[in-house]
């Protein structure tokens, strides 16, 4: 329900502009699977949610067709830790072990 709540509300402060949700999309599942993994919640999108319900408008630009852009909360150092192993684990063919 968090990724609801947060498409809500950045619905609300985009008015009518487009908006990006590939982080959002990526925060849930590594959410999910930190649940899953380690049975508690890290808790990023509910952050990002708390961040931008204190917000009454945002900057918008003024091409109704040009994307809102959002601040973006603070993730957990323990999230940004499984975000860089993940970004960074490489996977090595038979070839580059000789």
């Amino acid at each position: 329900m968090d990724l609801i709540e947060l498409w809500k509300i950045k619905t609300k402060l985009s008015q009518g502009h487009p908006f990006r949700c590939d982080s959002d999309i990526k925060d849930m599942a590594l959410d999910a699977i930190w649940d899953v993994a380690f049975g508690r919640k890290i808790g990023t999108l509910p952050m990002q949610v708390q961040q931008l319900q204190a917000l009454s408008t945002l900057d918008l630009p003024k091409n109704r067709d040009s994307e809102a852009r959002f601040p973006a909360a603070k993730h957990p150092a323990d999230f940004d830790a499984l975000q860089y192993l993940v970004e960074t684990m490489g996977v090595r063919t038979a070839e580059s072990y000789k």
